[in-house]
């Protein structure tokens, strides 16, 4: 029993957290500058806070949370074409996941519901198959 809890708050999960409260805040910030201050519609704000949100974590993932800082061109192809299919995935869960919550909650409580699963799903793909290796 105590081996798994070692295992689910392990040094590069809670590194994974913190990094992604750290995108969180920035993508909601943007979500609301996009929405509230400047106007603009539901999808095109989800949009642009999704895209900003994605580039903040991807460094803080890469960088911060799997300490993965190889220049190997193979590896880091690998990881942008993997990532890249996750983040369409996510992307697509993301639109379509607000846009049908939207009417019956806010989007900011709509959009922290859909970062929870991909928050869950992300966490084992990148462990799993995108950042494979490269653990510290």
């Amino acid at each position: 029993m105590q081996n798994k809890f070692k295992a689910i708050f392990s040094k590069q999960f809670i590194r994974y957290i913190i990094a992604g409260l750290t995108s969180l805040v920035f993508e909601l910030v943007v979500l609301w500058l996009a929405h509230d201050v400047f106007g603009l519609s539901t999808p095109i704000s989800v949009s642009i806070s999704f895209w900003v949100g994605l580039v903040v974590a991807f460094m803080l993932q890469k960088f911060f949370t799997y300490k993965e800082h190889t220049k190997s061109v193979g590896v880091v192809s690998k990881q942008m074409i993997l990532y890249g299919l996750l983040v369409a995935w996510d992307y697509l869960f993301t639109l379509v996941f607000v846009s049908l919550l939207a009417p019956y909650i806010t989007i900011y409580i709509a959009r922290l519901f859909s970062i929870v699963f991909i928050v869950s799903w992300n966490y084992l793909i990148y462990k799993k198959y995108i950042f494979v290796g490269h653990e510290k």
